[in-house]
């Protein structure tokens, strides 16, 4: 850790971060200032069983000498920061409402590890109200107080006595919990090891009644340059040759060859055909973060209600062969997962396919139509084995033989053919 002095006055118009040109600063708290108000909660523990979530102060205490009595626990949801935003600086910053004892108190900033506690039944023995904390002899009569369950500090503020603002560098924790947000369970400042008994320093709490000296947390971060590729069997793909498609209906034909793609309601409220596309992806880099995944398919006929639902869906528990696939087989020997959704219980695949993930309502007009596949393209990066692929459904609430027909990748016009446009970054 960096030890440092800090000299902060108490004005709340302080020096600042400065984000340049290409980087963005936002604030967390419940300060005048905050980007992300509603975005922190704080307590402090003692060496008590004493939960202290509603105090308007957080405080920091020696006693005996050498020896911790308070420590001070903050989260900051951190969850408005986007994916594969690289931190630059994020400083967290606490008014200095009381000081005594030593002139000079060294306050340190530690992520929390091991447990993940519930900050507004802490204390210093259970991190919940339930559950102790890791056993450790650091603090009087062995009550643990968090001692055990903290990294080593990621900073160090010398504090004098006097009042106002104090900082903390805690870039490196904040890039850990953007790069993996379920590993925030928050931070601790912790009293000073060193100092001579009842020496202290208080701090104004997040339900302080002065809101510019609630705590803050500054981060100025960048976002990579996004690349957008293109997968598909069209002339400007970027990754021809990536897609496969066919149609399933409520029958035993296979689709593979045909150069359309059927959706089909019939009998009414009844799905008798759906679409399957594979699209490879095995070009994007692994770590991807998937800014946006657009699906498109041209549109060639249509029938039926004036108003169409298509839905979008994962194909899941079974791993497709669209070149054999039909109606009740998903690779022209083994049936897919048996239902009674469509004519005669032939199963379609219905129960095959995970919760929609994008509906788009159809009119009769031809031409291109889209729906967002973000959310199962970053699965599918993630954990490339479970792209089955997806399914384009048929509207289950639409009148009998309502139809909305799309170019397949075997259509004579190349440019009519379905397309992936994966818009992502790069650590």
């Amino acid at each position: 850790s960096v030890s440092r002095n800090h000299t902060i006055g108490v004005s709340f118009e302080r020096l600042q971060g400065e984000a340049g040109p290409d980087e963005a600063q936002v604030v967390f708290g419940n300060t005048p200032d905050a980007d992300y108000p509603g975005t922190v909660q704080d307590t402090f523990i003692n060496v008590n069983t004493s939960a202290n979530f509603s105090q308007t102060y957080l405080n920091t205490y020696t006693w005996p000498a050498k020896t911790p009595a308070n420590a001070v626990l903050i989260k900051f949801d951190l969850s408005k920061l986007p994916a594969g935003a690289q931190i630059q600086s994020a400083t967290l910053s606490l008014y200095q409402t009381a000081a005594g004892g030593d002139a000079s108190y060294k306050v340190s900033a530690h992520k929390i590890i091991n447990h993940n506690p519930d900050l507004r039944t802490a204390n210093g023995y259970t991190y919940n109200g339930v559950n102790n904390w890791t056993a450790n002899n650091r603090s009087y009569n062995n009550i643990p107080l968090a001692q055990a369950d903290i990294a080593p500090a990621q900073d160090e503020n010398s504090l004098d006595k006097s009042l106002g603002y104090k900082d903390w560098d805690i870039t490196g924790m904040v890039q850990d919990w953007v790069d993996n947000s379920a590993s925030n369970y928050g931070l601790m400042l912790n009293s000073d090891a060193a100092a001579n008994s009842d020496s202290y320093r208080f701090f104004a709490a997040s339900e302080a009644t002065d809101a510019a000296r609630r705590p803050r947390l500054e981060v100025i971060y960048t976002i990579p340059a996004a690349r957008t590729v293109i997968f598909g069997n069209l002339p400007d793909a970027h990754y021809p040759g990536t897609v496969q498609d066919t149609f399933i209906n409520v029958n035993t034909s296979v689709n593979f060859s045909q150069a359309s793609l059927n959706t089909y309601t019939w009998p009414a409220n009844t799905p008798a055909n759906a679409v399957l596309i594979k699209f490879n992806l095995s070009k994007l880099p692994a770590g991807a973060q998937i800014q946006g995944a657009t699906l498109t398919l041209y549109q060639t006929a249509a029938g039926g209600d004036a108003s169409y639902d298509v839905t979008v869906h994962k194909i899941i528990n079974r791993n497709p062969d669209l070149r054999t696939a039909t109606g009740f087989t998903y690779n022209g020997i083994n049936n897919w997962t048996a239902n009674n959704l469509c004519y005669n219980s032939i199963p379609l695949a219905q129960a095959d396919i995970a919760a929609a993930e994008d509906t788009n309502s159809l009119n009769r007009t031809n031409g291109y139509k889209n729906w967002d596949v973000t959310k199962m393209v970053q699965d599918w990066v993630q954990k490339p084995a479970l792209n089955y692929g997806l399914i384009l459904n048929s509207d289950t609430v639409a009148s009998s033989d309502s139809h909305r027909f799309f170019a397949a990748s075997e259509a004579e016009n190349t440019t009519l053919r379905p397309t992936l446009e994966v818009t992502y970054t790069t650590d």
